[in-house]
């Protein structure tokens, strides 16, 4: 699980890539275009932050769910508000289906 931005890591990752450039020997007079690897980390990185938003969306939606389930069936000393659970199946069916989305895209730019 992702703790944090990962940002730092990607500056981190360019500013050594600057550095490298600024120092070699090699002077062109052509624009240098994104290095490829730092492409794929930058994509990487969106990927995981992606994945990540959607799962604490999740969270967050079962954890309302699941609370008003309980606390109206508390509340009116009935079992018939529990039938929100039921919910819970097209929540979590949903993230799956933006998770696969997420992951077929990365995978299309990063082949």
């Amino acid at each position: 699980m992702v703790f944090g931005s990962l940002r730092p890591y990607a500056e981190l990752v360019g500013q050594t890539m600057e550095r490298d450039t600024k120092f070699s020997s090699v002077k062109t007079e052509q624009p240098m275009d994104t290095p490829v690897l730092l492409r794929a980390i930058n994509a990487t990185l969106r990927a995981l932050e992606d994945r990540g938003r959607f799962f604490r969306n999740l969270i967050v939606a079962v954890v309302i769910v699941a609370g008003t389930s309980v606390l109206l069936a508390v509340i009116f000393l009935r079992w018939v508000p529990l039938f929100g659970f039921i919910l819970l199946i097209p929540l979590v069916g949903g993230f799956l289906i933006l998770d696969n989305r997420r992951v077929v895209k990365f995978c299309r730019c990063s082949a």
